[in-house]
């Protein structure tokens, strides 16, 4: 009987445990199809991460870990967005997993009954909760699922082998050491692991052997000291302002203190939106609080501190609840405490705080005197609602402009969001709106050369050189070290066909960037409309080698060498344009011109014979 009651308790755990998959993933498959967002493809191009060997600053707040998994991909799959979201909804379906194996055996009272059901809850809400869609919707966060992911599993790990026979023991420690590793070497906030453990000791009973605890601690311990060693610098850095208001960064950077008095009102806006997850924005507006007079400081303050008494007395009466709020303040330290960082507020910061204040409130709903029936229809119709508003949540993330939009519309006040609200309607090619846009930035950031620098690009597309060229070199006078504005200056005169100012132009902005390959190649084209595709070569020849995988630096390298007569040169450059934009019907007209031009006759014919070409490149 006993046996039986088992077999029917494991199949009722699979079964639930294939549910939560299959919800989660129905869930956040419409998310497949979206773009890259906001910074991705600058994860995509940190250094190595394409040549299978990313680097990563030892003191960065981040490990390799998510850049290999990157990496990994990339060679994999190429730069096509599907994977990669694909794989962040996995690493989100593993964690409410993971969830459900916790809740199992810390919502169980010890020798009695699990309650499988109550976990099932508990994991069902936090795969569906709408704050958690940022750090799975946004590709670039899967540091923070990741990270969550080693966390709970080195917790699962550590659960599993405090009560384990010898034999298993051992498997289960390595679990957790294996975690623990891949963790801190994921995120810094795994570093707190070891107080996380003690924390579940003091809090749940029974306590474990302390000799058990020591040979568990021990390896972490020196795993999590030699990673805070290399966070040190990070730490240390100086009281000063960060970044100043800035359309690319956060509008709220802020210097230490300012960092510290803000995130009392931070966390509770993190814990509002747990609780009743509406108003959710990529880019909050957080007003700085910069004295500790300030009511926006004490009145959060005084609640945060409240709660954590509140804890303190509940502590043995519903210790699952304490460890649970516990845990969640725990895991908002490294981002929103002492260390200051770029933006005050970012919902995905909360993803690891809201698994671990889900489970809290889990055993506060099982200690409440309801009927088994409405507890059903309560925790079905709270998954359900939670669930619709995740989807229409995810609907906002199914394209740039709809994502800024969104946010610009939540934080009108703030540059970012009107800045890459811009830029996203510019892609779209509507430009009077994106012109509105930018000049909303300029209004809010006056001394932000990014804003300055787009307008002048909107106004060129819109036929108003005069006025680019005054955004332009009010960008140039804001930022006198970028390269930038003087490139787009010189797009100006090329547009006019005053060469000679292009050229000038274009040797300012390489005199402050040697390394800008669009100067050399806006320079190089200069030289080609010149009529002097002798001097074009070396300029293009730069600009491929500065980006050696777009196609139309190549491209046009090859066709300059066939202006000079180099019809070999020119088969093997635009050969590799070809490998780089097989779809280029541009690529193949002149490849197809120059192997004709290098006498083979048979190759250019069937480069010819595969689809209509253009008349020109």
């Amino acid at each position: 009987m006993r046996r039986t009651e088992t077999d029917r308790q494991r199949r009722t755990v699979l079964l639930l445990c294939a549910v939560l998959l299959i919800g989660t993933f129905a869930l956040y498959a419409p998310t497949w199809d979206d773009p890259w967002h906001f910074d991705d493809l600058a994860e995509l191009l940190w250094p190595g991460v394409t040549s299978l060997a990313p680097e990563v600053p030892a003191s960065s707040y981040r490990g390799p870990v998510s850049l290999w998994t990157w990496a990994i991909q990339y060679r994999l799959v190429g730069d096509a967005p599907r994977a990669y979201h694909a794989l962040n909804t996995l690493i989100h379906a593993i964690n409410a997993l993971l969830l459900f194996a916790l809740a199992r055996r810390w919502l169980s009272p010890a020798g009695g009954r699990p309650r499988t059901a109550l976990a099932a809850f508990c994991a069902a809400v936090f795969a569906a909760h709408p704050l958690a869609t940022q750090a799975v919707a946004y590709v670039t966060q899967r540091s923070t699922s990741l990270a969550a992911l080693f966390f709970l599993l080195a917790m699962l790990g550590w659960e599993r082998a405090r009560g384990a026979s010898s034999g298993s023991r051992a498997a289960w420690l390595f679990v957790l050491w294996a975690a623990g590793g891949l963790g801190v070497a994921t995120k810094h906030v795994v570093v707190l692991l070891p107080v996380a453990i003690l924390l579940r000791e003091w809090l749940l009973p029974p306590r474990a052997n302390l000799r058990r605890l020591g040979v568990a601690l021990v390896p972490i311990l020196l795993l999590c000291a030699g990673r805070m060693i290399q966070l040190a610098p990070r730490a240390a850095q100086p009281l000063g302002q960060l970044e100043v208001e800035s359309v690319a960064t956060a509008t709220a950077s802020a210097a230490r203190a300012t960092y510290l008095l803000t995130q009392p009102k931070v966390w509770l806006l993190y814990a509002r939106l747990a609780l009743w997850p509406a108003g959710l924005n990529l880019d909050h507006d957080i007003t700085r609080v910069t004295t500790a007079a300030d009511p926006a400081f004490l009145l959060p303050a005084v609640v945060l501190v409240s709660i954590l008494i509140l804890l303190v007395r509940l502590r043995r009466r519903l210790p699952v609840l304490a460890l649970g709020g516990a845990l969640a303040a725990l895991t908002l330290l490294p981002s929103s405490s002492l260390v200051p960082s770029r933006d005050l507020a970012f919902e995905h910061r909360a993803y690891l705080p809201l698994a671990w204040g889900l489970l809290g409130l889990a055993s506060l709903v099982a200690s409440l005197p309801r009927p088994r029936t409405l507890r059903m229809a309560l925790a079905s119709m709270t998954i359900v609602a939670l669930a619709a508003t995740t989807h229409a949540r995810l609907q906002v993330w199914d394209s740039e402009l709809a994502l800024w939009s969104d946010a610009a519309r939540k934080s009108p006040d703030k540059a970012r969001p009107q800045f890459q609200r811009g830029l996203a309607l510019q892609t779209a090619g509507q430009l009077d709106a994106a012109r509105i846009a930018y000049e909303r930035a300029r209004e809010i950031a006056p001394d932000d050369p990014l804003a300055y620098n787009n307008l002048g690009n909107v106004e060129r597309a819109l036929g108003r050189p005069d006025e680019a060229v005054r955004a332009f070199r009010r960008a140039g006078e804001l930022a006198p070290e970028s390269a930038e504005p003087h490139v787009n200056l010189g797009n100006v005169a090329f547009d006019r066909g005053d060469f000679a100012a292009a050229r000038r132009h274009y040797g300012d902005a390489l005199a402050r960037n040697p390394a800008s390959a669009i100067a050399h190649y806006d320079l190089g084209k200069v030289h080609e409309r010149s009529g002097r595709p002798d001097l074009a070569i070396p300029r293009y020849e730069e600009a491929a080698r500065l980006e050696p995988r777009n196609a139309q630096f190549r491209n046009d390298l090859g066709a300059a060498r066939l202006a000079i007569g180099d019809a070999e040169g020119a088969v093997r450059d635009l050969r590799e344009a070809l490998a780089l934009a097989p779809e280029s019907a541009v690529v193949r007209y002149n490849l197809a011109i120059a192997l004709e031009a290098a006498g083979d006759s048979a190759d250019a014919a069937a480069m010819r014979g595969r689809e209509p070409l253009p008349a020109d490149r």
